[in-house]
């Protein structure tokens, strides 16, 4: 049994760790974690469909750069309040990057200020719970949180994931969709 509690609810000395970003170096697990981690932010109005798109780009290329460099899942949330120019820079250089993600980066910043703030607005939304220290702690996984989740997901062990606040949201969303389609495999078998 393993507890994903990033507010702390519960009286447990032993709470899973897990770094959103973590696999995000496939360009497929980067574009499915941003998506999750957009969900609950995302608007649901037409209108706001262009910004959402743009987010969900920023925010991909962003974990992507994060998986890529090693930097710790905090780094995210710095480049989406700073508009910082570092994830661009790693994918145009690193050799393992996905074709394009640079200039699809640099597009979705430069080319329309307007779209550019407003996609920096939701990607901050998704990543707000972050600024609570023990959020912070939650999603910065030690080498035993790793070896946990990859036995839950080869096991098919339970994991429960609680929470409240909605700025948590977020991030309980994506480790769920994470997690659901190799526990659905092991469930179903070969």
């Amino acid at each position: 049994m393993h507890l994903y509690d990033p507010e702390q609810l519960t009286d447990t000395p032993v709470r899973l760790r897990w770094a959103p970003h973590h696999g995000c170096a496939d360009p497929a697990v980067a574009r499915a974690r941003a998506a999750a981690l957009l969900a609950p932010v995302r608007p649901s109005a037409p209108v706001f469909q262009l910004d959402a798109e743009t987010a969900e780009t920023v925010l991909r290329c962003y974990l992507h750069a994060a998986a890529l460099t090693g930097e710790p899942f905090t780094t995210v949330h710095r480049w989406a309040q700073n508009n910082a120019t570092d994830p661009a820079r790693t994918l145009r250089s690193h050799p393992r990057v996905a074709p394009g993600a640079s200039m699809e980066l640099e597009a979705a910043l430069t080319s329309h200020p307007e779209r550019r703030d407003a996609a920096l607005a939701l990607i901050n939304r998704s990543l707000a719970g972050l600024e609570d220290p023990a959020v912070r702690r939650a999603c910065t996984p030690g080498k035993a949180d790793a070896a946990a989740l990859a036995e839950l997901l080869e096991s098919g062990g339970t994991l429960y994931v609680v929470g409240r606040d909605a700025a948590t949201l977020p991030l309980r969303t994506a480790l769920l969709r994470a997690v659901t389609p190799p526990l659905a495999r092991v469930a179903t078998g070969p």
